[in-house]
């Protein structure tokens, strides 16, 4: 939060207004914070507001994937409780930290590899690539996990 407080208001991206620090590990999330803070002002209650908002996302997305494949509404209900409480989103949503954001992302990118891989829709594979690029913004390990599922992909044949 220090090092989205002070690129919004100074301009300079790390945890002092005095130099560039690079100690944050997700890229996205504290640009992310970063511009909420710049429109809104700095209030500590942004990433609080953000995780809810993305673990909203979470389970919307999970409903649509599971509305998609025709899953019995008993079968949908089970699914996102066990979502929900198994991920932990309750407990998540108060850390203040990019997993949830992490969650939404790869959940979105797994639908799409899907999509991609059972019914060959190569004109979503744009989509699949940026959302490579953001996944590996909010968590650097997400390049390994990329390259698999590109991998996979790429020799489906």
């Amino acid at each position: 939060m220090a090092i989205a407080k002070n690129f919004a208001q100074e301009g300079v991206w790390g945890i002092t207004k005095y130099g560039f620090t690079s100690t944050s590990s997700s890229l996205l999330w504290t640009l992310l914070i970063s511009f909420t803070y710049f429109i809104f002002g700095v209030n500590e209650l942004v990433p609080f507001i953000l995780n809810f908002i993305f673990a909203m996302g979470v389970l919307s997305i999970v409903y649509y994937i599971l509305c998609e494949f025709k899953i019995s509404k008993l079968y949908t209900l089970i699914i996102l409780l066990l979502v929900m409480f198994l991920t932990p989103l309750p407990a998540l949503v108060f850390t203040g930290m990019e997993h949830i954001l992490h969650i939404f992302l790869v959940i979105l990118f797994i639908y799409l590899s899907v999509l991609t891989i059972l019914y060959n829709k190569n004109s979503i594979f744009k989509y699949l690539l940026i959302l490579a690029f953001l996944l590996v913004m909010v968590r650097y390990e997400s390049f390994f996990f990329n390259y698999y599922c590109f991998s996979f992909i790429y020799f489906r044949k």
